[in-house]
């Protein structure tokens, strides 16, 4: 068997909504901010979003978020937002799973101010 592909998913539930968190796996990807990188997954890597959270590994209600290492000072992380139907700007139950999820696997500290960037907005 040859596998071409590993993605590196958690999946979290807040208060039952469901967000598949992918932390690594995908190539590097080119672009200067976070709007940018968004549209080249869509256009050239939608593949991922189906395949995550579409049937057989998801349904129609699962939703996910892709963690990227910042490009902004002062920010923890970056969040591209998913669903099954396309990119979404902002998921605010996947802003609490990923910062747990995240946390709780030692990927960042624990603080009292923990700052993401989503697409159009910063969030601490």
């Amino acid at each position: 068997m040859k596998i071409s592909n590993i993605l590196y998913v958690i999946d979290t539930h807040t208060e039952g909504e469901p967000t598949r968190i992918i932390l690594a796996g995908l190539p590097r990807l080119e672009g200067n901010n976070i709007l940018e990188k968004r549209e080249i997954i869509s256009k050239d890597l939608d593949w991922v979003r189906t395949s995550v959270l579409m049937e057989p590994r998801g349904h129609k209600d699962q939703f996910g978020a892709i963690v990227l290492p910042p490009h902004e000072r002062n920010v923890d992380y970056a969040l591209i937002f998913m669903a099954t139907g396309g990119f979404l700007d902002m998921c605010c139950h996947a802003v609490i799973a990923v910062t747990t999820a995240l946390i709780e696997t030692g990927v960042i500290e624990p603080k009292d101010l923990i700052r993401m960037l989503g697409m159009r907005q910063r969030l601490e």
